[in-house]
């Protein structure tokens, strides 16, 4: 074998390196850049769930010991979304009384509260949601978990 058809190997082998080596970067980054975009999507409905679950964090959580609610908010966000509902349903399934006038709750909110409303475990007879800017599609939420027949809800400001 000649020492140019050697060399035209070599540089094919290079070359052909060098195009899976970009191919596997630009995976890499587009993976990183959907899982990206994915998150700031989700930032928005993770910051309102965690801001109620924060409002009406267990009972065992209610300690004047500020490491644990630290220690429990810095978990909720490495739990998924659907993990962050879930958990909310559950604080919120578990009461009959729940309040939370003025804490900035959103539209957002209103798809789990109506969710947990309409639940067949809900025993939530109080539901206290003054000083909050729900708009109109949060409250249209609301009203679906209202219609439910499992709900239980008497009073609702």
């Amino acid at each position: 074998m000649s020492a140019g058809a050697i060399v035209g190997i070599i540089i094919a082998v290079v070359s052909l390196i060098a195009i899976v080596a970009g191919i596997i970067v630009y995976k890499y980054r587009e993976r990183k850049r959907k899982e990206e975009e994915r998150q700031e999507r989700e930032r928005p409905e993770r910051e309102e769930l965690n801001k109620v679950i924060k409002v009406l964090k267990p009972e065992e959580m209610q300690c004047e010991d500020s490491s644990v609610e630290t220690g429990l908010l810095n978990h909720l966000k490495k739990v998924s979304l659907q993990e962050l509902r879930e958990k909310l349903q559950q604080i919120l399934e578990s009461r009959s009384e729940v309040v939370l006038r003025g804490k900035g709750l959103t539209e957002k909110s209103c798809a789990v509260l109506a969710s947990a409303l309409s639940s067949e475990n809900s025993k939530l007879t109080e539901l206290d949601l003054s000083e909050n800017k729900l708009q109109n599609s949060g409250v249209k939420k609301l009203c679906e978990g209202l219609k439910s027949p499992h709900c239980q809800l008497e009073t609702l400001r």
